[in-house]
């Protein structure tokens, strides 16, 4: 599958993994709006990983565009840096048809970006290390990405928050064949 082309240069993409087969049909972020109201469309895209570590080009998994009239954007109250900015929890609704039907123990990257210039700072922290890689980004819409150290200097490292919402996925295996064409 090829990648959607995005008007916009910087993005951002954090790794996980799943303990069960699941379809993603909902994903929560937090991040600040410095420069904008709350609104507008997001894309969204998995990756799997490349080689040598963060998102592979040449391995997106699915991606889709959540438009705006399914996304939330709830005020948390807790405000942001030096920007004052308030922090929200982000619901992006992925549209029926489109969810993201992922494996057990494989890692995969997720971005995500709003699609107005200048209107969404996904929030990190501190890199953790039992939440597997740091976030990378990419200032060349998703061409290429750097590791947080790379593309922010030395010692900025950095996870994304973000959380995956869906089902477990039971795929149907080829000993399920059988069974189906039993009941039939």
């Amino acid at each position: 599958m090829s990648a959607i082309a995005s008007p916009f240069s910087f993005m951002a993409a954090d790794d996980f993994e799943l303990s069960t087969n699941f379809e993603i049909n909902e994903i929560e972020l937090w991040g600040i709006f410095p420069f904008n109201s709350p609104s507008g469309d997001y894309l969204v895209r998995v990756y799997g990983e490349a080689s040598g570590g963060g998102p592979d080009n040449g391995n997106v998994i699915g991606q889709t565009t959540v438009p705006a009239a399914s996304v939330t954007n709830t005020d948390t109250g807790y405000t942001f840096g030096g920007w004052s900015s308030p922090v929200y929890k982000v619901g992006l609704v992925i549209p029926t048809g489109e969810e993201f039907i992922l494996e057990v123990d494989t890692r995969y990257w997720v971005m995500v970006q709003a699609q107005a210039q200048n209107s969404f700072n996904w929030l990190a922290q501190d890199h953790d290390s039992s939440h597997f890689t740091p976030m990378y980004y990419s200032s060349t819409g998703g061409n290429s990405w750097d590791d947080c150290e790379t593309a922010f200097g030395a010692g900025e490292i950095f996870d994304c928050f973000f959380r995956l919402i869906g089902n477990e996925s039971s795929a149907i295996e080829e000993t399920s064949w059988g069974m189906i064409k039993a009941t039939l």
